[in-house]
């Protein structure tokens, strides 16, 4: 199973239908879930294919605990620097890689100074098109039921699309002289970032877990 297919999976659980009934008591409604929106990968002078590879490096990241914490368990530091300063920063050494999206990799030119990219996808982005449950609820059953196959029609669509792209936008590096890496070892990053998923304290208990065992099933 593709990472992003995971998510199909997700959203078609008892889990998430459960989820689900919780956000529309919550006064929401989600016309569509779950469509694939990219992954983010590591740019850098060398291969990552294990966290071992990232000890001691100096990464660009968000000003975000969830990536701040992930990267201090891979053995990274993780290091803020604003986006339009990210290239400067790579070619002057101030930071050693970063881990931006595809689109946004080949938008800022950072192949030009690093030259291999590592797809080990440590994000993975979805969106949702939410509503007004009050308001949803309101509307004749036939536009309710419309709205949700488009969504749900939309979300497909979204997905094939962004999967497109990414195979595009490795085409393209390949064509600018970068190296692409494939043979990450995945196992090696999950093990490593287990324990960020303590620093949110404030999460539904055993999300991670939970989570986990539906994949699992």
């Amino acid at each position: 199973m593709q990472r992003h297919d995971q998510f199909a999976k997700l959203f078609a659980s008892d889990w998430y239908r459960d989820l689900d009934r919780r956000i529309q008591q919550a006064g929401f409604r989600l016309i569509m879930a779950g469509a694939f929106s990219g992954a983010r990968h590591m740019i850098a002078d060398w291969p990552i294919r294990t966290p071992a590879d990232l000890a001691g490096i100096t990464v660009r990241v968000l000003p975000n605990t969830m990536w701040i914490e992930t990267f201090r368990a891979m053995g990274a530091r993780p290091t803020m620097v604003r986006w339009s300063e990210v290239y400067n920063a790579l070619a002057q050494g101030v930071v050693q890689a970063a881990e931006p999206p595809q689109r946004s990799l080949w938008g800022a030119r950072l192949h030009e100074v690093k030259k291999t990219i590592s797809t080990i996808a440590h994000f993975i982005a979805t969106t949702a098109w939410p509503i007004n449950n009050g308001y949803f609820s309101r509307l004749p059953r036939d536009v309710q039921d419309l709205l949700l196959e488009e969504g749900a029609k939309g979300g497909a669509e979204q997905t094939r699309l962004t999967r497109a792209m990414e195979e595009d936008f490795i085409a393209r590096f390949k064509g600018a002289g970068v190296t692409v890496l494939t043979d990450v070892d995945l196992a090696a990053f999950q093990r490593a970032t287990v324990p960020v998923y303590s620093a949110f304290p404030r999460w539904t208990l055993n999300l991670q877990q939970t989570v986990s065992r539906v994949l699992a099933s």
